[in-house]
């Protein structure tokens, strides 16, 4: 039986790039989006054009009960859950002279609290597979203190989730940087979906 990803953020732009990635690898998906249906019912759509299962889940990962919601859902309506990738997060300007509270909360609640309590969801429901992050390099990015910060928290998250849950489940990260997408310059999608699938291991 096709062993089955959760992709949260899997609707649009690098999430999207990263659930037909895995669904050509031979994974069944379940694509998670917050607003996006339409578009995560297109990507849904192509995945199953692939020869693939998937199904699309809404939830809005700043709540704990929604992240925890999701992953049962992905479990439950597949069939099984073999992996999660937390690839949905908030990106937007923050300059440090005018970082707001709302700023904070959207890009810690998302970015950080939301990749934390699905993995920990995820790992009371998968047996043994994998636990992938998109994270990033954090000290790049100039005018984004508040996403910056909630990636660098991120990366501390994978090394202590690595130590709490090996061997039963890998968890690792995958840090891009700036992705091309629309015709933007910056690592290539495909090279970020490679990155990936290694780190998901074989099917």
């Amino acid at each position: 039986m096709p062993k089955v990803v959760l992709v949260t953020g899997g609707a649009r732009r690098l999430g999207r790039e990263i659930a037909l990635g895995c669904a050509r690898a031979g994974w069944d998906v379940a694509v998670h989006y917050h607003r996006s249906r339409s578009k995560a019912e297109a990507t849904a759509a192509e995945i199953r054009a692939l020869g693939r299962r998937s199904v699309v889940i809404r939830g809005n990962l700043r709540k704990v009960t929604d992240c925890r919601r999701v992953v049962r859902q992905a479990k439950l309506r597949l069939g099984r859950l073999d992996a999660l990738i937390n690839s949905a997060a908030d990106f937007y300007p923050t300059p440090l002279p005018t970082v707001s509270e709302r700023d904070w909360d959207a890009h810690l609640d998302l970015n950080l609290k939301g990749s934390f309590f699905c993995a920990q969801e995820a790992a009371k429901v998968i047996r043994q597979g994998a636990i992938v992050q998109i994270t990033d390099a954090t000290t790049r990015w100039r005018k984004y203190v508040a996403y910056g910060i909630s990636k660098a928290g991120t990366r501390a998250m994978v090394e202590i989730l690595q130590r709490e849950l090996a061997p039963r489940i890998r968890v690792s990260a995958v840090a891009p940087g700036h992705v091309s997408l629309d015709g933007e310059e910056g690592t290539p999608p495909s090279q970020v979906v490679r990155a990936v699938l290694r780190r998901l291991g074989r099917n």
